[in-house]
């Protein structure tokens, strides 16, 4: 497409016209911030015990990058005081691509600003929309961001855009429907998001540019928060669909198959994360919950961490993460008080201590 003789590309695999791309730029802004951690310790790839985090610790939400090796904890969108005007929330990382996408918000109304920056925490810049973003996903080598968007409308489509780029590109926009961004297969060729065209949330199975969509759940529920295996052949989800008064429970895609199994009963899952292919660690249970282990071969959950029965605070948002030619599980413990803390644990269920140590708040999202 031509516009004032300079041309804009309808796929993302053809470069946008420099000129163009200065001019974007020099309406949107780009701002640059000092530099807070060290450049050096990032390159492509994953990286050894390295995650990101959310912490109050300064008075405000915000984003902060632990590196185990160095024990050290390094703020990536600058302090917030309590009087600051925004808070950082939800982020979201490529190794591959060495960028963090984050959102920033100034009230609890109104849109917050979609952002990116390089792992070292320079290089800021709002994400080009026209329109509220509200959920971003790196593809798996980093080349694209994946978000949920809404111009002016109440529904959902779903987008994609170079995270130096200044051009979304609409993947899923049916009618009668919001779409919502779920996960990514570990290649990258496929990934599955969430539909509510029939009134509840379905999830569907797509290649990476949104061809072919292949709806692998049914009935009267909704069905959220997928995830892939570690080698891709299943995707795991949560679902209502057999539950009572909303409660979750873990569900299992078998690609191969083509069929959904039911893998927990009244287990009110909140969230997991996938320890290797035969194994899911979930949060569930009523009350404060905790964390599971589930072996998929037998069907049998057992709880992860031994411990005294009437503890006082939940297990929630557990992920993986490689640490010295090993496998840790991070999860956050939640207080009745509103208290949070970063702990982790062997995935025998040994050496759970807390591993981000603050006066404020410290959580994974």
């Amino acid at each position: 497409v031509s516009l004032g003789n300079h041309c804009i590309p309808l796929t993302g695999e053809i470069a946008s016209d420099s000129a163009i791309e200065r001019r974007l730029r020099s309406i949107i802004g780009k701002t640059d911030f000092q530099e807070t951690a060290p450049q050096a310790e990032f390159k492509k790839g994953p990286i050894d015990g390295v995650f990101a985090f959310m912490s109050d610790r300064d008075g405000q939400p915000g984003v902060f990058l632990k590196i185990l090796d160095k024990q050290a904890e390094y703020p990536l969108t600058g302090k917030k005081t309590a009087s600051s005007k925004f808070a950082c929330l939800h982020p979201v990382v490529s190794f591959s691509g060495s960028k963090i996408a984050y959102f920033e918000r100034q009230s609890d109304t109104g849109c917050p600003t979609p952002r990116i920056m390089e792992m070292s925490g320079v290089n800021k810049h709002t994400v080009a929309f026209d329109g509220c973003i509200s959920v971003m996903r790196f593809s798996p080598n980093g080349s694209w961001l994946y978000f949920t968007g809404r111009t002016d409308s109440s529904s959902g489509d779903i987008y994609r855009i170079k995270p130096d780029g200044l051009t979304p590109y609409p993947i899923i926009s049916w009618k009668n429907s919001s779409e919502a961004m779920g996960d990514f297969s570990p290649d990258g060729g496929h990934f599955v998001f969430m539909a509510n065209g029939n009134g509840k949330n379905q999830l569907y199975l797509t290649d990476s540019s949104g061809q072919r969509p292949l709806c692998i759940t049914e009935g009267n529920g909704d069905n959220i928060a997928p995830g892939f295996s570690p080698s891709g052949t299943s995707c795991a989800f949560l679902s209502n669909k057999t539950s009572f008064a909303g409660s979750y429970d873990l569900w299992l895609y078998d690609r191969a198959e083509g069929k959904a199994a039911q893998m927990t009963v009244r287990a009110n899952v909140n969230g997991f994360c996938w320890l290797d292919d035969k194994t899911i660690v979930y949060s569930g249970g009523k009350a404060l919950c905790s964390l599971f282990k589930l072996d998929l071969p037998s069907d049998i959950s057992a709880p992860l961490i031994p411990g005294d029965s009437l503890k006082n605070y939940a297990e929630t948002h557990p992920s993986t993460l490689s640490y010295k030619k090993s496998v840790k599980i991070i999860f956050n413990q939640e207080y009745p008080d509103g208290g949070q803390k970063i702990f982790w644990v062997n995935p025998d269920g040994s050496g759970n201590e807390r591993v981000v140590n603050s006066r404020g708040r410290d959580w994974l999202e």
